[in-house]
């Protein structure tokens, strides 16, 4: 990339499913641990430009999404936890990329996210989804800064990171 230059890139998945179906252990025939599936959409752009913190030879980047329409499912010998109504909101801004002599230096100093299920359901019919036994609201703010350094003997990694969560349960007339 030249001085001034960036790639800027915009993107939307609709309707999209993740899924595996059934996980099997190697060795195990016949055992199977369930299946595990997300269906979701989202929504975001990932921006890059040159110079990084240290100067013009480093990357800057900004990125964010918002998943809406999410719906996580584990499934196994006909019992089925679920959590609907899954949304996700991330948000990294000025995260730089620099080579510092032989160290690659990552620094995310503003990582921000939320996520919310707006319901848990467990059900034993696999004709039935459950009901509702309430919802989880998870906000995330980062501050990050990870060093990777290569050498004859080996990689050294070093991360110091600051992290502030906290976590809301709404019970909704349920027992847990």
């Amino acid at each position: 990339m030249t001085a001034g230059a960036g790639l800027n890139l915009d993107y939307l998945v609709e309707d999209r499913r993740i899924e595996f179906a059934d996980v099997r252990l190697a060795g195990a025939p016949g055992v199977s641990m369930g299946g595990l599936f997300l269906d979701h959409s989202v929504d975001g752009y990932f921006r890059l430009r040159s110079g990084g913190a240290v100067g013009g030879e480093g990357y800057t980047f900004d990125t964010a999404y918002t998943m809406t329409g999410g719906r996580l499912g584990y499934r196994t010998n006909g019992s089925a936890v679920f959590l609907d109504d899954v949304t996700m909101n991330f948000e990294a801004l000025g995260v730089t990329l620099d080579m510092v002599g032989n160290t690659l230096q990552v620094a995310a100093p503003r990582v921000t996210g939320d996520w919310s299920a707006g319901a848990i359901r467990y059900s034993d019919d696999p004709a039935f989804h459950g009901r509702s036994h309430g919802s989880l609201w998870k906000p995330v703010k980062l501050g990050a800064l990870w060093m990777l350094e290569m050498s004859g003997s080996g990689l050294l990694i070093m991360a110091r990171v600051s992290a502030v969560c906290g976590w809301r349960a709404l019970r909704k007339g349920a027992r847990w």
